[in-house]
This record gives C-alpha cells, sequence and structure tokens, in this order.
C-alpha cells in the first residue's frame, strides 16, 4: 500500500476528537453512497453498515461471505475515490468499513481485503455467530486483544500503520449461547455494564483502538445518559456511540458532543427508515391514492 494510505489513516483518526465528534452516515449500497457525497464538505468520511450491505442482498451478517461483502464494498469504493480525489489535500475521502467480527478465523484475510478496497478504517466486534450452535458468542478477553493485535500487524503489513480500529464490546447484552433473536429481546432492557468497561480498558489496553463502541442494541435503554457518562470517564473520552431515534429517547448530536463523545454513527438506520417510508409511499398508491413526499421529521 502507499503512504498516502496511511496519510489518510491519519487524517481519519485526527477527527476523532472527544467533545467535538466525527459524524458518519453509514452507507450500504452505490445509491446511498452518492446522496452521503453530495453533503460534502459536511461529510467528513464515509463508513459503512455491513447489516445494511447483507440486507441489499438478501443475506444477513452472519450469511454474508467475506468475498460476497469486499464485492459490495468495492462498488462502494470505487464512487467515493472517484468522488472528489483533491479532498484533503489530494488524499481523498477516509472510508471506514464495519466487518463485524472480522470473520472468525479469517480476520487477516478481512483486513487485508479492506485495504486493499481502500478502507483506513474499521469496526471490529468481540462477539461472533457460531453456526454450529446457532448462536451468538463473545470472544474471551484474552483472544479479542489477540484479535486486536493481529489486525493491526496486517495493516502495519500492508504500509498503512494508522490504521483506524473502532472496537465494539456487545459484552452489555450478549451472553454465549443464546440466538440472536434471543439476544434482540434481551437488548430491550437495560443489562449491566460492569464487563463492557472491562473489556473495553483491556481493548484500549492493546493500543490497537482509537474508539471503543459498546453496542446496546436499536433501543435506547443501553445508552442512557448516565452509563455514556461511566464509559466516557473510563475510556478518557475515546467513546463512539449509535444515535438514536428522538422519539426512542435518543440524544441529539450536539448533546452528545456536550458529554463528550469522539464519534457518532447510525449503523443501517437510513435501511430501516427508508424501507418503511417506502412502504407508506406505496400503500397509499396501491390503495388509490395520490403519490405522496415524504415529509422529514426531527
Amino acid at each position: 500500500m502507499s503512504s498516502k494510505q496511511n496519510e489518510l489513516a491519519k487524517h481519519f483518526a485526527s477527527l476523532h476528537v472527544p467533545g467535538k465528534p466525527l459524524v458518519l452516515a453509514n452507507v450500504y449500497d452505490c445509491a446511498t453512497t452518492q446522496a452521503m457525497l453530495s453533503l460534502r464538505p459536511q461529510l467528513q468520511a464515509v463508513a459503512t453498515a455491513s447489516y445494511g450491505i447483507a440486507n441489499v442482498a438478501g443475506l444477513n451478517d452472519y450469511t454474508m461471505t467475506l468475498e460476497a461483502h469486499v464485492e459490495a464494498l468495492t462498488r462502494i469504493s470505487n464512487i467515493i475515490k472517484a468522488a472528489e480525489p483533491e479532498a484533503n489535500n489530494h488524499l481523498g475521502i477516509p472510508l471506514s468499513i464495519d466487518i463485524i467480527d472480522g470473520y472468525g478465523p479469517r480476520l487477516a484475510d478481512a483486513i487485508t481485503k479492506i485495504i486493499e478496497v481502500g478502507a483506513v478504517g474499521c469496526n471490529l466486534e468481540d462477539s461472533h455467530f457460531d453456526p454450529a450452535t446457532m448462536s451468538v458468542k463473545l470472544y474471551s478477553v484474552e483472544e479479542m486483544k489477540e484479535r486486536l493485535l493481529l489486525a493491526k500487524k496486517v495493516a502495519t503489513d500492508l504500509g498503512v500503520p494508522d490504521f483506524v480500529f473502532n472496537v465494539r464490546t456487545d459484552a452489555v447484552f450478549v451472553q454465549d449461547g443464546v440466538t440472536p433473536a434471543q439476544v434482540m429481546e434481551r437488548a430491550k432492557t437495560e443489562q449491566p455494564i460492569d464487563e463492557a468497561i472491562v473489556r473495553g480498558k483491556a481493548y484500549l489496553s492493546t493500543g490497537v483502538p482509537t474508539t471503543i463502541f459498546i453496542w446496546a442494541g436499536p433501543y435506547s435503554v443501553g445508552t442512557s445518559s448516565e452509563n455514556l457518562k461511566r464509559y466516557l470517564k473510563e475510556f478518557d473520552g475515546r467513546v463512539s456511540v449509535h444515535i438514536n431515534r428522538k422519539d426512542a429517547g435518543g440524544l441529539s448530536v450536539d448533546e452528545l458532543a456536550k458529554l463528550g463523545v469522539a464519534r457518532i454513527s447510525i449503523g443501517p438506520e437510513f435501511l430501516f427508515q427508508s424501507m418503511e417510508a417506502i412502504k407508506g409511499l406505496a400503500k397509499n398508491i396501491l390503495g388509490g391514492g395520490h403519490m405522496g413526499t415524504l415529509t422529514l421529521k426531527a
């Protein structure tokens, strides 16, 4: 890889500032990528949502292969590279890729492939799906630390030592042996956060993560202000959060910034809300009505 890619990684890392967070509106296909790029220069970087990419392909995070994922990522990356090559002193626009848990034993291969695609950062999780038992499990703390060090080594060997790792722990609501459906059910109630904090500190001790992302499910209960304040204190502000909907009790970007977070993302929220909007428009015309117009709500 060229030194140019590592310089872009350095720039991307510099955007993670506690109290002045990087805001990422995650994309999942060519259309959403083009839509986000139209918001340049307000949009500082592009990040992908693996759930959305898998959904578009008729798959899910657990059935999408690395090859299928990379195929979609290549199309997204090509659009980004062509959009504004002169951005950031001709370094381009940073791309961060959600690679779930790194595809288990194929972690080194996954890091290699996304760097080859052009990524300068990734989201990496400590939970994984076990097809043998059809359940979700957590890597042990030591296993995850080893995986982080391996991922860092691969990036360094490829010439991108400043590759940005946003490390996600699912310890708030994942317990070994639970099914994906049970995981989501647990996420509807607030769970103890102590193990997530222990894990976050352990991951930071490797020197690999830029930020720690504690995923508490698609509900606001796991990311209350009090929990977030504790994360920020324990991780010295190196915290990434998923912004929740206002009607679900989520805080605004400005409110999260005042608390001191360093990174904000939306995951596959665009996909969820777009599908609901499409159903509403279609229902109206299928019922004999006019073609409607979407109205944005804060």
